[in-house]
């Protein structure tokens, strides 16, 4: 198993691409601490869990207040002993142009894609330094990490964002041995797409915009996120994992 005995944080794991890599991270032998504002939705996926034999234990938190984030890395530490694993998903999708978003908007859009992903990896990172056994750290980035999508002005700040701090914290931490990675997800089947349970490629992504002509899985996402989760990936950090069917090739 690519992650035994491995103690792993999961947010925003209450659905999608979330819920995909706390199963898969379960299966490889991690014990979960799955996080998530969904209270009801996040209990099932974690009964789900362990009805399969794993252990995984839910923890409801809103991860825009920063005292909500530090009991994140504290729960983890009270039930398992340690942080081996972050894997920051949790975020939520906002349309607009500049002239659209409002300053409300921009809060809670940068609160919750942005703000919450820098002090959640703050927090880990000094409990992974306590511990001086080095860590890994995975962030959910977006293709709108590295190119602009149409109106979503606000979303594409916050995810260029998650890029760039992943780099930082790979380039401030590796001597310490943590990893830090980013995964950049295309058009994913998910409740964000409004198209979970379906990979048909929408007529507007046909062609040019998805080369390899559908959406991609939550599954092959979490796929990505325990390899660079796992010691497969243990000489790669500070890079961005590009998980798009060829969306960022035009």
């Amino acid at each position: 198993m690519k992650l035994e005995n491995k103690i792993a944080i999961i947010t925003g794991m209450a659905s999608g691409i979330g819920r995909a890599a706390a199963f898969l991270f379960a299966e490889e032998g991690a014990r979960v601490l799955a996080v998530d504002i969904q209270k009801e939705a996040g209990e099932e996926v974690v009964t789900a869990i362990r009805e399969k034999g794993f252990t995984a234990e839910f923890f409801h938190r809103n991860l825009t207040d920063l005292r909500q984030i530090r009991e994140m890395v504290d729960k983890s530490i009270q039930m398992f002993g340690r942080l081996d694993i972050l894997y920051n998903n949790a975020g939520v999708d906002f349309p607009g142009t500049v002239l659209e978003v409002s300053e409300e908007d921009w809060e809670k859009a940068i609160n919750i894609n942005l703000k919450s992903v820098f002090f959640s990896c703050k927090y880990a990172v000094e409990q992974m330094i306590r511990q001086k056994t080095g860590g890994v750290i995975v962030n959910t980035g977006s293709v709108a990490s590295v190119v602009a999508t149409p109106q979503r002005a606000v979303y594409d700040t916050a995810k260029g964002g998650v890029l760039q701090l992943t780099k930082s914290i790979a380039l401030d931490f590796a001597e310490a041995g943590i990893r830090a990675n980013c995964l950049i997800p295309g058009i994913i089947a998910t409740a964000m797409t409004n198209v979970e349970g379906s990979v048909s490629a929408p007529p507007a992504l046909e062609g040019t915009y998805q080369p390899l002509g559908r959406m991609g899985t939550p599954e092959e996402v979490a796929k990505a996120a325990l390899f660079l989760a796992s010691d497969d990936s243990s000489f790669i950090t500070g890079t961005a994992l590009v998980v798009d069917g060829g969306y960022l090739l035009h």
